[in-house]
């Protein structure tokens, strides 16, 4: 998928567009299935130690704060990002989880 969206733009960086949304969705569950995420805010805090700021070979050096908050704003506006339980954290929901997890791009991505 990282290679498709490189080849698509010509260079790896996540925005606004479709596979870059389908990236902040694996981002997120990934964060968020590693670690209890309090809120939208904790997550916003956290994204740069996901891509940006990696100590692996998969990083990119920086990124556009906007394009994620956008991101999660619309997926809770959705409710497909919720809150479970008072002290719960941030996950997807389960209808949601259960579309990204069945996602052909996802499974047939090499």
């Amino acid at each position: 998928m990282c290679k498709e969206l490189t080849v698509e733009k010509g260079y790896f960086a996540l925005h606004s567009d479709e596979l870059s949304n389908l990236m902040y969705d694996i981002q997120f569950y990934l964060l968020s299935r590693g670690s209890k995420l309090k809120n939208e805010e904790e997550f916003l805090k956290r994204y740069p130690e996901l891509i940006v700021f990696g100590d692996g070979t998969f990083r990119t050096g920086g990124y556009a704060p906007d394009f994620v908050s956008d991101w999660i704003a619309n997926k809770m506006a959705k409710n497909q990002i919720i809150r479970k339980g008072f002290l719960g954290g941030l996950y997807f929901s389960d209808e949601y989880l259960a579309r990204f997890l069945d996602n052909e791009t996802i499974r047939t991505s090499r």
